[in-house]
């Protein structure tokens, strides 16, 4: 995957045609590996090339569930801008505001709550 090999493979194979979308054997595609590493720039090129940020690898993860979980503020404000929900679920109803609560991550609890997080959810 060019997610390891870094930004330069990312780029030529995006220019070659790549699936930005394409998920491996288990259900995860680039962007939410890109997010899984911290990799920002990578991150970014693959939403600019129009990499799917409501994705779901399953019930569980969604691009902004894992920008929260692994503190990447970028990212997650990138992805709740192109359409990501900020109320959506987990399979144990965990939002992304209790996410970043549980985390500690104030500031990024704060940012949930300026995009419209539901501060009664439970």
């Amino acid at each position: 995957m060019a997610i390891y090999k870094g930004i330069i493979n990312c780029k030529l194979l995006i220019k070659l045609g790549a699936d930005v979308n394409a998920e491996n054997q288990h259900g995860v595609t680039p962007l939410l590996e890109a997010i899984k590493k911290g990799n920002y720039q990578i991150a970014k090129l693959l939403i600019s090339s129009e990499a799917d940020v409501i994705c779901r690898k399953s019930i569980w993860e969604t691009p902004l569930l894992d920008a929260i979980y692994k503190g990447n503020y970028q990212i997650a404000k990138i992805t709740e801008k192109l359409g990501a929900d900020v109320n959506a679920e987990n399979q144990h109803g965990v939002t992304p505001l209790l996410e970043a609560i549980y985390k500690g991550n104030y500031q990024m609890a704060k940012l949930l709550i300026k995009l419209g997080a539901d501060v009664n959810a439970e």
